[in-house]
């Protein structure tokens, strides 16, 4: 279910209960509509605003901290690469292939990544099929790839003093690409617990169920209490959104990893 679905269905869940508070209030008998029960009810419904607020504040703090980790993590992801593939020219000649399985790689993480998005002009590898295990941002056929530089890169001559400094180095540069690799696929996955979701949109539920029952039947009234749902249903879109970083709206920019694609083709 993408994030403008659950948007919209809470927009509409929020407004229903606002409709059935509305709708019970006539029903209720005349001592639970009584001065001092409202006020009891609007005691609760202020302690139960505060408590969301909060919660929903520090949520949408925690997700839009893990989106901005997720991009310096592609920032760095960049760098790294273009690090290696610096190494692996200084190395010498003996690198092209490794350099070139690099590209193809670098092409094909950018393809499969940000689907949405044109890929590089010069990538000319088609993205390998998804393995059975693999998810939207896992390709085991792109990490294959990577097995294959490291085992090419493992396999260069050491016969010159250039290839014994540039060696080890490479070879580093390399272990490190893949590192942060695993970093960017295990930080893009959602971090919400799905029973805390639920804790908490039950809570909005029933404060806009109270906000049904005492608020007075005026166009006023229901434009406020439409006004306060659309409010609190974008701020739950923002919150998936941002929780999904490669997808909808708020998107992990793909700019690092392409200027990192350009210089490998230098």
């Amino acid at each position: 279910m993408s994030e403008w679905t659950q948007g919209v269905l809470a927009l509409f869940g929020l407004l229903l209960a606002a409709a059935v508070g509305a709708a019970l209030r006539p029903l209720l008998r005349e001592r639970h509509r009584t001065q001092e029960t409202m006020g009891v009810i609007q005691m609760v419904v202020a302690m139960l605003v505060t408590l969301a607020a909060i919660v929903l504040g520090l949520v949408t703090t925690s997700v839009k901290s893990s989106f901005d980790k997720l991009g310096a993590d592609v920032r760095a992801f960049s760098v790294a690469l273009i690090q290696l593939d610096n190494a692996l020219r200084t190395y010498g000649p003996e690198t092209d292939a490794i350099r070139a399985i690099m590209r193809d790689y670098t092409g094909g993480a950018i393809r499969s990544t940000w689907e949405y998005e044109p890929p590089p002009a010069a990538a000319r590898m088609p993205v390998p099929p998804r393995g059975r295990y693999d998810d939207r941002l896992e390709n085991s056929g792109l990490g294959a790839l990577l097995t294959r530089a490291e085992a090419a890169l493992r396999a260069l001559p050491q016969d010159t003093p250039t290839h014994v400094a540039m060696g080890p180095p490479c070879l580093a540069r390399l272990l490190r690409v893949e590192q942060l690799r695993w970093i960017i696929i295990e930080h893009a996955h959602s971090s919400l617990s799905t029973p805390f979701c639920m804790i908490l949109a039950l809570w909005l539920l029933i404060i806009f169920l109270c906000f049904g029952l005492v608020a007075p039947r005026n166009l006023l009234t229901y434009a406020i209490i439409l006004l306060g749902a659309v409010s609190i249903a974008s701020a739950i879109f923002v919150v998936l959104d941002l929780d999904t970083p490669f997808t909808g709206l708020f998107v992990v920019p793909s700019e690092p990893l392409r200027e990192a694609f350009a210089r490998m083709l230098v």
